[in-house]
């Protein structure tokens, strides 16, 4: 609403300084057109139904600068038009704002619009009024949430611009410690744990990505809740929240099991305790150590086999000396009942013994097949604890020209005593057909490696046709 007043020099002689603006600056100059990068402008926006205050601010702020940035005046006639400018405009770092407008109340409309509905707290809001009455300065600032109140007819050119320079320093300050709190909640949501911050009542404060990923409430429905509402999984933890306030310290439980999304997990829960001023609090971390307690158990279960071959070993070097004598008396009766060896003949000779009798006995009684299946068993078993007990050895990082073919074989005999596979498939009871090249090179290798490598082909193989029957 116009006021009819200008805006007043600070001395009397300044009085013409108005007039002389007037004339050296062209207005549409002050309006400030747009510089390339909108990021070195801050946007100040006048909302008034006077076109001469327009006019006058653009003059006296036209060379105004801070931090070495120019300002950018965006001009509003109405409240109704002043809220779409706040909208538009969220960047905003002050808005000078009238009164009484089309309504006697149309400024104050616009102050609720943008604190509450847009939920702007940074923009400052200066009310400037040219009829007091309308709106007592008193009543206003604690109602409304501004941040100064200025009578028009009190404001010179030097107390504009001063007011312009508290305005925006406070609007910088507020960004700064807005940017750091955008920083610290980027590393909050960068953590790997879920962190959740809840007050001496219990209720959440804070709730970070990993939080929202475990529990699968946004951040939005946890604020403000109890935290035992939220996630009552941790109810029978609460008494480390409660000594984690009362005692000041950090408070632990390890290797807790809880069920997220129908999916049991492992977790250390730690509860940290928090002060700012007079308000307690706390912080709850859970870190989710699934990963590592089954790497854990892995690592377990491998100082075990270490363990168990090296029993293992042991064994086999005991039982090979008797597998050794086995087939070595084994071979020397079947030498001894040969028939057609001299020695033989010659003590039969003496003894009035028939050797073609005695054979033939044998043969019918399958005596010599039976000597004959227990050599190569025994010599079997030899060959498999020979390999077993190469194999076994600490890996060798030198390569040797080994053939193919036999270390195929060696792993296929591996592979055949595998009692966990045998559900899966029966390595002596199928049939494997092998076709190897007759010319197959020697290749350079480590002979081990490989036949690691071809024991987890088998396995793998005889694993995905079970699940195919």
């Amino acid at each position: 609403m116009s006021s009819g007043y200008l805006f007043e020099e600070d001395s009397e002689n300044d009085q013409n300084s108005e007039s002389q603006l007037t004339g050296a600056f062209d207005p549409v100059i002050a309006t400030t057109d747009k510089i390339e990068d909108d990021n070195q402008l801050w946007k100040i926006l006048v909302v008034d139904d006077d076109e001469e205050i327009h006019q006058l601010t653009k003059i006296v702020l036209s060379y105004f600068t801070f931090h070495g940035q120019q300002i950018e005046i965006i001009n509003a006639y109405s409240g109704k038009e002043g809220q779409e400018l706040i909208k538009n405009n969220p960047d905003a770092a002050v808005i000078l704002l009238d009164v009484v407008m089309e309504t006697d109340h149309a400024g104050l409309d616009v102050v609720k619009y943008i604190r509450e509905e847009l939920e702007n707290h940074t923009v400052r809001i200066v009310l400037r009024t040219g009829q007091p009455g309308q709106a007592p300065e008193k009543e206003v600032i604690e109602q409304y949430d501004i941040n100064d109140y200025k009578d028009k007819t009190e404001l010179t050119s030097t107390k504009l611009t001063t007011l312009m320079y508290s305005a925006l320093r406070a609007f910088r300050d507020i960004q700064g410690l807005m940017d750091s709190r955008r920083h610290i909640l980027n590393i909050i949501n960068a953590m790997p744990s879920a962190l959740i911050g809840i007050d001496a009542n219990g209720k959440i404060t804070d709730w970070n990505k990993e939080a929202i990923n475990l529990s699968g409430i946004n951040r939005q429905d946890a604020m403000d809740k109890q935290i035992f509402d939220v996630m009552p999984k941790l109810k029978p933890y609460e008494n480390l929240f409660n000594r984690a306030q009362d005692k000041q310290q950090e408070q632990r439980a390890q290797k807790i099991s809880l069920v997220f999304s129908k999916q049991l997990r492992y977790y250390d829960l730690a509860v940290y305790p928090i002060n700012i001023g007079n308000d307690k609090g706390t912080v709850i971390q859970l870190e989710d150590i699934s990963t590592r307690m089954m790497l854990d158990n892995m690592m377990v279960q491998s100082e075990k086999m270490v363990t168990i071959g090296g029993l293992a070993s042991g064994m086999a070097h005991e039982i090979k000396n008797p597998l050794g004598i086995i087939i070595q008396n084994v071979q020397n009766i079947i030498n001894r009942l040969d028939k057609n060896a001299k020695k033989n003949k010659l003590i039969a000779s003496e003894l009035n013994l028939d050797l073609e009798i005695m054979h033939k006995y044998l043969e019918e009684r399958n005596i010599l097949h039976f000597m004959n299946s227990m050599r190569e068993g025994v010599d079997r078993a030899l060959t498999i604890i020979t390999n077993m007990l190469t194999f076994g050895r600490d890996t060798d990082t030198d390569k040797t020209f080994e053939n193919i073919s036999e270390i195929i074989d060696e792993a296929l005999e591996f592979i055949e005593k595998d009692f966990d596979l045998k559900q899966y498939f029966d390595f002596r009871s199928d049939t494997i057909t092998k076709d190897y090249e007759s010319d197959i090179p020697k290749i350079p290798c480590i002979k081990s490696e490989l036949i690691q490598v071809f024991l987890n082909i088998f396995k793998n193989s005889a694993q995905a046709m079970n699940k195919n029957k």
